[in-house]
């Protein structure tokens, strides 16, 4: 049962943790005042689509075999790995 949740979770939180850096790095563009309103639009369209499409689970289901230098991040699969463990996964589940 666990051995579902727990990529999910790994999953989840890499997206979040690079959605929130993508956004932070399109406000910081869209913060400078000579930029256009259609580029500032823009900008702001890609980065909710960045949010709503976990790119990162799609790219390890059909293209981990090419990328040999990726490898998971600890910091999140550790905390994703404990989380799923014991009563919180039946929780989540």
């Amino acid at each position: 049962m666990h051995e579902h949740i727990t990529p999910t979770m790994y999953y989840f939180g890499v997206h979040l943790m690079f959605a929130s850096i993508v956004c932070l790095a399109a406000w910081i563009l869209t913060s400078i005042p000579r930029g256009s309103a259609t580029t500032k639009y823009w900008i702001w369209v890609a980065t909710s689509l960045n949010f709503m499409l976990p790119l990162g689970a799609v790219i390890d289901k059909f293209w981990k075999s090419h990328l040999l230098w990726a490898t998971p991040l600890p910091m999140i699969g550790g905390p994703a790995l404990t989380i799923t463990q014991g009563s919180t996964a039946v929780v989540l589940l």
